[in-house]
């Protein structure tokens, strides 16, 4: 029994032995399957990391070329960083040397408006660098290039374009004619009357493609006007290959109308149409103390107009310290007045007043501290007349001085009235070109014309002049409302006064279909 229990117990313990070492060799060999298994996962797992790794390198360098190229060409091609920087570069500089241009051109009009070709030379040479002008014969357009590298063209109007091609309009092709083809008369169309343009256009190399207004045929242009406009500036635009260019052309047609505008210089060419004419948009401080004024008298450079009536007590201006004598209500008197003007004559120191009477002052050389010298200094005070003087004068006076007069006088009626002076106490007149003097003349002016006699004698009975007069140191020269021209003592009662106000120098003047004229 021992035996049998001793045995069985040994082969239990056989059996667990054996048992235990299968169980650790299979868990050994199960250990090392799965150590294999994870190693060789490590290395599928790396394999594909190398491969993902090196297609991630491939794809960054691909990417980093491309953007490098975006880069490049961004900064270096034809529409490139530096590219647009540079032609920013250039426009800027253009628009300079442009702007050099304009301001030479704003400098060189005359005191007419108008461009003066040899002082726009001058002001152009001042420009900074290298200056190169050319003009056409002598005239317009001048060409100028800044540094070799920047052309523009200017025109007789002052208008500047940028050099290059561009269409070029034949000046002797130009005519103007009536809508039907007829002439223009030769004292110009009626305004309003339509006109048909027609000149020709062509471009170097190139090819006239489009105008604003007209219709285009064969490079000639052709327009039909609406007869309001006074000049027509055409855009006209041409090819030379891909590249498209455009100019303007302006055609005045002032000299197709009959004359509406007026300036200073027209008058004294035919003073009988205009003297006595009514001009309207003058507007002064005392605007209310005339009526109408009156085209008086005009030199190359002035037009001159007087108050159509005397002018009241209450828009009489006093001088510094004293109010003017009040006779009535238009008829007024300096006594009061002359008291602020001891010194006579050296109150009176504008070159410009010294020429309305020219023989006492410029050519004489005269000096007074006489009474009828201080009244003509009171009226010739521009300061104390300033009530009159708007933004469209120079200067407003108390009256025209007697100079004045007679040359007003004798342009419209053809004569030869003459003024000058005898001596240091005033003025003489003459009716018969100086053969001889006197000092004052009846039936010296026409009694029917109102702009140098008021034949309505209710208010005054006749106007001061703005000059000494010979007749005695109290005397003024005055005109009269029964075509009388002589003097009378400045305190003296029955005359009035009739300001004048010179207008400015480049004023003009646009006759109107009742005869009268606007100031423009």
């Amino acid at each position: 029994m021992y035996s049998t229990f001793v045995d069985k117990k040994w082969n239990h313990y056989i059996i667990y032995i054996v048992c235990v070492y299968i169980s650790t060799n299979k868990k050994e060999k199960i250990g090392k399957t799965r150590t294999k298994e994870k190693e060789e996962q490590k290395m599928r797992t790396l394999k594909r990391s190398k491969g993902i790794t090196l297609i991630a390198l491939v794809i960054t360098i691909i990417v980093l070329l491309i953007l490098a190229g975006i880069s490049i060409a961004t900064l270096t091609g034809e529409n490139g960083i530096l590219n647009k920087a540079d032609t920013a570069k250039q426009k800027t500089e253009q628009g300079a040397a442009e702007e050099q241009v304009k301001l030479a051109v704003m400098a060189s009009y005359d005191k007419n408006g108008e461009l003066e070709i040899n002082e726009l030379k001058k002001e152009l040479e001042k420009i900074p660098g290298n200056v190169t002008i050319t003009d056409t014969n002598g005239g317009f357009p001048i060409t100028v290039t800044i540094d070799n590298k920047y052309t523009f063209i200017i025109d007789e109007k002052g208008n500047v374009e940028i050099g290059g091609p561009r269409p070029v309009v034949d000046k002797d092709s130009i005519t103007v004619t009536l809508n039907d083809g007829g002439a223009v008369p030769s004292d110009g169309a009626e305004d309003g009357t339509p006109l048909k343009i027609t000149f020709t256009a062509s471009m170097e190399g190139g090819t006239i493609t489009k105008v604003t207004p007209g219709t285009l045929q064969n490079g000639q242009i052709t327009y039909t006007t609406t007869g309001t406009e006074k000049e027509v500036t055409f855009k006209i635009t041409g090819t030379v290959g891909n590249d498209t260019y455009e100019t303007s052309y302006t055609i005045s047609l002032k000299e197709y109308y009959k004359k509406t505008e007026v300036e200073a210089g027209d008058i004294i060419k035919n003073p009988s149409s205009f003297y006595g004419a009514t001009v309207t948009g003058y507007d002064c401080p005392n605007s209310a103390g005339v009526n109408a004024w009156k085209i008086f008298y005009a030199d190359e450079n002035n037009i001159y107009i007087i108050a159509d009536d005397y002018i009241h007590y209450d828009y009489c201006p006093p001088s510094a310290t004293q109010a003017i004598t009040k006779n009535s209500d238009y008829t007024l008197s300096m006594n009061n007045v002359i008291t602020d003007y001891p010194n006579g004559s050296a109150h009176i120191t504008s070159e410009k007043i010294k020429t309305l009477n020219s023989d006492y002052f410029n050519i004489k050389g005269y000096t007074s501290s006489s009474n009828n010298i201080k009244a003509t200094a009171y009226m010739l005070d521009t300061n104390v007349w300033r009530v009159y003087k708007g933004n469209k004068a120079e200067y407003a006076i108390g009256g025209p001085s007697i100079e004045m007069l007679m040359k007003s006088y004798s342009q419209k009626y053809n004569l030869d009235y003459k003024a000058q002076v005898s001596s240091s106490i005033g003025y003489q007149i003459s009716k018969d070109g100086g053969s001889s003097w006197a000092n004052y003349y009846t039936g010296t002016l026409n009694v029917n014309d109102n702009l140098y006699v008021i034949s309505n004698t209710s208010k005054a009975s006749a106007y001061w002049l703005a000059s000494p007069s010979a007749g005695g140191d109290n005397e003024l020269m005055f005109a009269g409302g029964n075509a009388y021209v002589g003097f009378g003592n400045y305190g003296g009662a029955g005359v009035g006064l009739r300001p004048i106000v010179c207008l400015n120098s480049n004023i003009q003047l646009e006759k109107k279909t009742d005869g009268t004229y606007a100031i423009k």
